[in-house]
C-alpha cells in the first residue's frame, strides 16, 4: 500500500510540474510586456525633450533635410507636449537661392498633443527677425503639384478651421520678380488675427522700396 501511495504521489507531482512551468513563463511574459509598455510610454513622453537636445535636433533636421531641395538649420529648439514651442536661429538654405533666416519663433499656445489630434487652433505665435526672400520657402517645400496647382490643396481647404494670433516683428523681406527690380519690404510690426471663420483682423506698419521709389503702408481693420 505504501508503495502504491508513493507512486501515485510521484505521478501527481510530475503532472503538476508542466502547469507550474506554464504559469511561471506566463508571469514572466506579462512582466516583460508590462516593462516594455512602461518604457514605450516614457519614450513617447520624452520625445519632445529628446528632440530639443543638440543630438535630437540634428537627427530631426537630418530627417527633414532628406526630403527637401536644400537644408534647414536651427541653433536652439525647445518642444513640449503641453505647449510652449520655441525656435531660435532658424536658417532655411535652398541649394540655388540665398538663405531665409528667422531670429526666433515663439509659439506659446501651440500644443503638440493638439496638433497630433488635428487641431488648427494655434493661439499666439510671434516670429521675430525674418530676413530674405519668402519665395524660397515655397520653392523649397513645394512638390510639382504645389508648384502648378490645379485644385485647392488640403491645407488650403483647412484654413477655414485655422485660429491664430500672429505677431511679426522686425521683418526685412526681399521679393524678386525679374526683370523688375527687387521689392524691399520692412515690416516694423504686424498682427494677423483669425479667431472665427471669415473674420480676419490685420494691423500693419511697413515700408516698401523698389529702386528709387519708397512709401509707407499702414493698415488696420
Amino acid at each position: 500500500m505504501t508503495g502504491n501511495r508513493h507512486r501515485v504521489g510521484m505521478m501527481e507531482k510530475q503532472a503538476s510540474q508542466p502547469v507550474k512551468n506554464h504559469r511561471r513563463w506566463l508571469r514572466r511574459l506579462l512582466g516583460a510586456f508590462g516593462v516594455l509598455l512602461v518604457l514605450t510610454v516614457l519614450l513617447v513622453l520624452m520625445l519632445p525633450t529628446l528632440a530639443s537636445t543638440d543630438t535630437g535636433t540634428r537627427w530631426v533636421l537630418s530627417y527633414v533635410n532628406n526630403g527637401i531641395d536644400g537644408a534647414i538649420q536651427i541653433d536652439d529648439l525647445e518642444l513640449a507636449w503641453s505647449g510652449g514651442q520655441n525656435i531660435r536661429g532658424l536658417t532655411v538654405q535652398p541649394h540655388e537661392d540665398a538663405p531665409f533666416t528667422v531670429k526666433a519663433v515663439n509659439a506659446s499656445d501651440v500644443s503638440l498633443w493638439s496638433l497630433l489630434r488635428g487641431s488648427r487652433t494655434l493661439g499666439n505665435i510671434t516670429i521675430t527677425g525674418a530676413r530674405g526672400d519668402p519665395g524660397v520657402l515655397q520653392r523649397l517645400f513645394a512638390g510639382p503639384e504645389q508648384r502648378h496647382p490645379t485644385r485647392p490643396t488640403t491645407a488650403a481647404r483647412g484654413l477655414t478651421d485655422l485660429r491664430i494670433d500672429l505677431q511679426l516683428v522686425d521683418w526685412h523681406l526681399t521679393f524678386h520678380a525679374p526683370p523688375q527690380e527687387p521689392v524691399e519690404v520692412i515690416i516694423s510690426s504686424a498682427n494677423i488675427k483669425l479667431d472665427e471663420p471669415g473674420k480676419l483682423a490685420l494691423q500693419l506698419i511697413s515700408t516698401v522700396t523698389q529702386g528709387s521709389t519708397s512709401g509707407q503702408i499702414k493698415a488696420g481693420g
